[in-house]
């Protein structure tokens, strides 16, 4: 079976007819090769997405709120991973979730890790853009957008997924309060990406609680549901 696995893995990055060449109908192939696996085993299905996230494997790895710190307060932009690399497996999530989301639960914690670590560095590597060169900016946003995307529709779409306490602190250090702040200025226009993902949690009491969260920093106390309110103040 693992090379079965192999097989595949080299099939989704290869072409499978001629009209699923080339790096734009890599979602198609990725697509093909997902609809394939959903009649296999779990166990065969977890070690595709092993391969298939085999770049980022290291993440998923120990605690969700130790290695969203680590990802954090360790980051080397000069062993930063290539974002051409980062933008395919974001996308490659989407396809897995769309696809298997329902055969993979005892997967999904590792792909929430993943998916956390992954923006957590993103964000905090655009806190650094003085040390980045300017043409790398822009594609950094774009990889920060697809991570909060990828993220609320997790929540969406996992809505009965058992969260652990740790999962929710991770969750709110890699995505909430890095950018919570920004949510008047921001979503004067259209909603930002904080702002939908708390939209998401709006619509189901389970999240509810969340909104109560708060975060003691020497400054104070932090709250979401303060930039939530100065947002729909400023707006109306």
């Amino acid at each position: 079976m693992p090379v079965l696995m192999r097989l595949l893995y080299g099939r989704m990055r290869s072409k499978t007819g001629s009209k699923t060449e080339g790096k734009a109908a890599a979602g198609t192939r990725m697509a093909i090769v997902l609809r394939f696996l959903a009649g296999s085993q779990n166990e065969e299905i977890h070690m595709y997405l092993d391969l298939l996230y085999e770049p980022v494997s290291h993440l998923k790895d120990g605690s969700c709120l130790a290695m969203v710190q680590q990802s954090v307060e360790q980051l080397d932009l000069s062993k930063f991973l290539p974002l051409g690399r980062q933008h395919n497996i974001y996308n490659s999530l989407e396809v897995a979730l769309k696809n298997l989301g329902h055969l993979v639960l005892s997967y999904l914690p590792k792909i929430l890790q993943i998916l956390l670590c992954m923006t957590a560095s993103v964000t905090q590597a655009l806190e650094q853009r003085r040390k980045l060169q300017l043409r790398f900016i822009n594609p950094l946003k774009n990889l920060r957008r697809l991570g909060m995307k990828r993220i609320i529709e997790f929540f969406r779409d996992f809505g009965t997924y058992p969260y652990t306490a740790e999962e929710i602190d991770a969750v709110f250090f890699a995505v909430v309060w890095p950018n919570v702040r920004r949510i008047p200025l921001e979503s004067q226009h259209a909603p930002s990406f904080v702002l939908q993902l708390i939209q998401v949690w709006s619509q189901s009491p389970r999240y509810h609680p969340l909104f109560a969260k708060t975060e003691i920093w020497a400054t104070g106390v932090r709250c979401a549901a303060k930039y939530i309110c100065s947002a729909i103040y400023k707006k109306y």
